[in-house]
């Protein structure tokens, strides 16, 4: 046995309270015992046998808790002035009475079941109610050991009166449900939230030019998006510029969750009112850069958005396009199993939304080759990280693609986030991912 097990109780015991009592320590008007007149002095005598020496008599008045000393079968021999005060009787009170009596609940096998475990270096340990002599109750903690004196065996009772614990207790049950309340509400307001965002997502893609049927659209839409959490900060939105034109624009919102799905949501608001000017992607952009900060100036924490915006007549394969710090898309040749980013003069790569108020976009132009594809993504791709550290980074990425070619679009990016997953040796995503592929097929 340790040294030390000598601190450890041999057995608790709970007891349940009788039915009928009148609480008076465990409400919210109820007072604990007021110890400022109890001045422990060596002539307070103990009721009954005198046990101990004086200095064990003196000892016994000056502990904080209430003792009783009992004979093994429950008679109290013995108790200190403490005692008078937790059970509010006179000290002749106690030489009637047995332990059992003051210990609602209590039965003759309570003294049976303590006598079988405690000895002299372990003690029991008695949560129960206690009698006053007023007829009222008070919660105690009890710690019951054995005491030896001449050649007699007493049962000596440690009595805590544990009032304000148990309304600290209850206060915190009660502050508890209150929180899992609040809690419920806020996860039902974040699944109601998330259900709102991902209805917000495009079910269903237009067609270029507005009168082909959806198999002859000249530009083809696949995507994929996952929040990392119940709400997410990406989000994208195919713009219909004209019968011939499309607009495509893909975002990533600073951060994620509560915060970043607010910005998307205003995001999405300011981007319908601008749309007479989504034929430009400079003009958008700047425009887009000037509503946002002028919505969020007053917040004290950076709002800023990257995006990448571009516009592509189906008629004539151009493309205008422009970054706001997004990273540059992939252009796909499949037929020549080539890939490299979309490539920019300085016109059309730009500052993220929100940074600068006056920045002006311009942006680049290109000429798309039938079945090319243009493939948009957010930094959630690239930045998934593993256990060493490593990020997935655009060289995977690539490597990632070029292996994969053949697949068809949507396969090809569903099996990325299996191909990011083991990578990453998680189930789920640290930041948001979206990807969006545009396929022009005239």
């Amino acid at each position: 046995m340790s040294k030390w097990d000598f601190a450890k109780p041999t057995i608790c015991i709970d007891i349940p309270p009788d039915d009928d009592l009148r609480f008076n320590g465990e409400g919210d008007d109820a007072q604990s015992p007021d110890f400022s007149e109890f001045v422990p002095s060596t002539h307070q005598r103990l009721i009954g046998e005198n046990l101990g020496s004086a200095e064990f008599q003196w000892l016994l008045q000056s502990v904080y808790d209430a003792v009783l000393i009992s004979y093994t079968d429950g008679r109290i021999a013995s108790v200190n002035s403490r005692a008078l005060q937790f059970f509010r009787c006179a000290r002749e009170t106690f030489s009637h009475d047995s332990v059992l009596d003051l210990i609602s609940g209590a039965h003759r096998n309570l003294l049976n079941t303590i006598r079988d475990h405690v000895s002299e270096d372990q003690f029991a340990l008695v949560q129960a109610y206690c009698a006053r002599d007023d007829g009222t109750f008070f919660p105690a903690e009890i710690s019951v050991n054995i005491l030896h004196w001449h050649q007699n065996d007493y049962l000596c009772f440690f009595i805590r009166d544990i009032t304000r614990r148990k309304q600290a207790e209850k206060k915190m049950a009660q502050y508890a449900q209150e929180l899992e309340h609040k809690t419920q509400q806020y996860e039902e307001d974040l699944t109601m939230a998330r259900e709102i965002q991902m209805a917000m997502l495009p079910r269903q893609f237009p067609v270029f030019p507005v009168t082909a049927a959806p198999e002859t659209s000249a530009l083809k839409f696949n995507q994929v998006y996952i929040p990392s959490g119940l709400l997410g900060g990406d989000f994208f939105r195919i713009l219909p510029v004209s019968g011939r034109r499309a607009g495509i624009l893909i975002a990533d919102v600073a951060g994620h969750g509560m915060r970043a799905a607010l910005v998307v949501a205003t995001m999405l608001g300011l981007i319908e009112q601008l749309a007479e000017e989504c034929a430009d992607p400079g003009a958008f952009l700047t425009e887009l850069n000037k509503a946002h900060t002028r919505v969020f100036v007053r917040s004290h924490e950076s709002m800023f958005v990257t995006a990448f915006y571009g516009v592509i007549d189906v008629g004539s394969g151009e493309m205008l396009y422009a970054t706001a710090g997004h990273p540059y898309p992939y252009r796909i040749r499949r037929k020549d199993r080539n890939i490299k980013p979309l490539e920019f003069s300085g016109k059309g790569a730009c500052p993220a939304i929100g940074l600068f108020e006056e920045a002006e976009y311009g942006y680049d132009t290109t000429t798309l080759t039938p079945d090319e594809m243009i493939l948009l993504y957010t930094d959630g791709v690239t930045e998934s990280r593993n256990v060493q550290g490593e990020d997935f980074s655009d060289v995977r990425f690539k490597q990632y693609l070029m292996a994969n070619l053949n697949k068809p679009t949507q396969r090809l990016l569903n099996e990325l986030q299996d191909d990011i997953r083991q990578f990453t040796s998680l189930p789920d995503f640290q930041d948001d991912v979206c990807l969006l592929s545009v396929e022009y097929t005239p």
